[in-house]
C-alpha cells in the first residue's frame, strides 16, 4: 500500500471509528503497518482528538497550568533569594543553634 493510500485509509478509519483498522495501525508492529514512529504518533493524536476532544482539551489545559506553575515557582524562588541575605540567615541560624545548645549544657 502506498503511503498516500494508507494515509487515506487510516483517515477514513478515524472518521468512521473503525476499531479493527485502528487497532492494527496503532498496536501492530511497525514493520507490518508501514508507518514510521512519527506518522503513527501523528495518527494516534488525530484519533485521540476526534474520539476524546474534551479529555485532550483538559490534558492540554493541565499541561499549560503545570508550565505556569513551574514558571511561578522559579519567579518566587528568585524573589525570595533577592529579598534575603544567605550570609545573615546562616549567622542567625548559627546563633540560634548556639543558644539552644547553651541552654542544654
Amino acid at each position: 500500500m502506498s503511503p498516500d493510500v494508507r494515509s487515506k485509509a487510516i483517515t477514513e478509519a478515524i472518521d468512521n471509528d473503525d476499531s479493527d483498522i485502528l487497532s492494527a495501525c496503532f498496536v501492530g508492529p511497525v514493520f507490518l503497518t508501514g508507518l514510521g514512529n512519527a506518522e503513527r504518533a501523528a495518527m494516534k493524536d488525530r484519533w485521540r482528538r476526534k474520539k476524546f476532544p474534551a479529555e485532550v482539551d483538559r490534558q492540554q489545559r493541565l499541561k499549560a497550568a503545570l508550565t505556569d506553575l513551574d514558571r511561578m515557582q522559579a519567579g518566587l524562588l528568585t524573589f525570595v533569594d533577592k529579598m534575603t541575605d544567605a550570609v545573615e540567615i546562616k549567622r542567625a541560624e548559627d546563633a540560634e543553634r548556639a543558644a539552644l545548645t547553651a541552654k542544654v549544657a
